[in-house]
This record gives C-alpha cells, structure tokens and sequence, in this order.
C-alpha cells in the first residue's frame, strides 16, 4: 500500500491497504459493541460527580502533562515539541494509567466503573495517584515534568482529575477523516483493534468524539485543544500558547525537536525526526473515491 501510494497510484495502494487490513481483522476478536458499553459506563459513572466542589481529592503533584486524544492525530509530534523544554521529560506513550485502572476496576476481565464513586474515600484516589506516580520512578528523571502520550488516555480523563487533580491535558485534534485514513495504512501492536476496519475506525471516532464532548462540559478548563492542521500551519505560535497553558516559560528549542533523539516507539517515529511538514493534511482527497462508506459514518 505504501509503495503504490509513493507512485501515486492510489487505487492500487487502497488495495493493497484493505488487504493488509483485512488479514488482520479476520485474525483478530473485536466487538465495537464493547467500546459502546465501555463510553456508556464511563458516561453514567462520572456524569454523577461534582467536579467543581471537590477538594483534597487525589495526589497533588503538578508534575504530570497527559497528551491525548486519537492515535494518529498528532500526539508524537505534540509530545516531541513539549519534550525538548529543558524542563520536561518525554516518557512517551505508558501503558501505567491503564494498568492502575485495570488493578482497581476489572470486573470480569473489563474495565467497568462504579454507578456512583464514594469521592469520600480520599485515600483510595489519592493512592491510585501515588501508585502511578511512583511507576515512573523507573526513569530517574530529575526533570520537572513528565509526559505521557497514550493516545486512549482520553477515556480516562475523569479518573485523571480524581487521582491527579493538577496534572495538564492536551488533546490533539485533527481531520477525522485524515485521522481514520491513517490508522487504516498502519499496523499497531496492541489496543487499537478497531483500526483495521475503516467503518469501526469511523465509528470508534464518533464514540471518542461524543466522550470528548462529554469531558469537556463536566471539565472545561482542564482539557487544551490542540489542532494537528494548525499546528503545522503555525508552529511557532500554536508551540507557544501549548507551553503557557502548561505553565512552561518560552524554550526555542521547542522549535527544532527533531533533533531530540529520544526513543519513539510508536508509528509515528519517522516523522518526528523530521521538521513539521503539511503533506499528511487533507491526504484523505487521494482516496476519496475508496472513502465514501466512512465519510457516512462520520458525517453522521
């Protein structure tokens, strides 16, 4: 798929990339009805919390910057400018919060919420908190800050403000249907069973992007927007504001992260050691023809 689509031959390499995808997907056991109930618990759960009454709730360190949204809609690029602040360590994407998540709410074997949390049981947010924090002794940083890029993050941004109230979020936004269209044409280890089908890529975007909203209602000054498209319009600008809102005075360095060479793991590694490029913005109208079925679903 991606040697057809250097050629620009489009058609060819749509082919090849539902082939690819296909292969996997019959391999793999993924139901989108899960993630329904999963965004429905997590909506029933949360929605009963009085977000802005609560007080001495969760650990109080400010050192965490949570970069989250859909894989595939600019996190690496985010995490790689804020992680060359002289201040800042980038962890990259931790699979710790989910852990902690799955040691305190696994009921038979999925993440299932409670109806109603007892925000009086202050030990037990603020512990969960510690626990994650003290995972990321591992790094013996003496930074600051620390990032963490899970992208699946933003299902969890609740619990964030119960167990790490001064923790910073960013959620990176981008085209869906740029966003969609690139998690099709890679391969990813792990969570993201829902990419290889371009329909359950739409409609897992239409779940995030209803359990967004929700968040930002319940939470609207904890959660900063991000855009990919005008991140890569203007660097500079957009660079600046994503650092005040993290409370991080101006780093030049920020501009040239893709000297940075830290590791990078996730699929996105190549570009970020590169500089911002603006190739990747509306790559959707190459395979417009291919997309009709998932732009319906996403303009629905």
């Amino acid at each position: 798929g991606k040697a057809y689509e250097d050629i620009k031959n489009y058609k060819k390499s749509f082919e090849n990339y539902k082939l690819g995808n296909k292969i996997k997907r019959d391999a793999i056991k993924y139901q989108i009805n899960d993630d329904v109930k999963l965004f429905e618990n997590i909506k029933n759960s949360f929605s009963s919390i009085d977000f802005q009454n609560l007080e001495n709730i969760g650990n109080k360190s400010n050192k965490m910057i949570f970069i989250l949204g859909m894989p595939r809609s600019g996190t690496t690029l985010v995490e790689q400018i804020i992680a060359n602040h002289k201040n800042v360590y980038g962890a990259g994407e931790l699979r710790d919060l989910t852990q902690i998540i799955k040691e305190n709410f696994l009921v038979n074997d999925k993440i299932k919420f409670p109806e109603k949390f007892n925000i009086k049981d202050q030990n037990f947010f603020s512990n969960m908190g510690t626990k994650y924090l003290e995972n990321l002794d591992r790094y013996n940083t003496n930074k600051n800050y620390i990032t963490d890029k899970a992208p699946l993050n933003f299902k969890w941004i609740g619990l964030i403000k119960l167990i790490l109230p001064k923790s910073k979020i960013i959620h990176c936004t981008r085209d869906p249907k740029d966003t969609c269209l690139s998690l099709f044409k890679n391969f990813f280890e792990g969570e993201l069973n829902f990419s290889y089908n371009l329909e359950e890529a739409a409609k897992y975007c239409k779940l995030y992007q209803n359990l967004m909203e929700f968040w930002k209602q319940l939470l609207p000054d904890f959660i900063y927007d991000i855009s990919y498209e005008k991140l890569v319009e203007n660097q500079e600008f957009e660079s600046r504001k994503l650092l005040d809102f993290c409370n991080l005075d101006w780093d030049k360095n920020c501009l040239t992260f893709y000297r940075n060479k830290r590791g990078i793991v996730t699929a996105s590694f190549a570009q970020a050691r590169k500089p911002i490029y603006k190739n990747s913005v509306k790559s959707w109208q190459n395979y417009k023809n291919e997309l009709l079925p998932m732009f319906k679903i996403l303009e629905k």
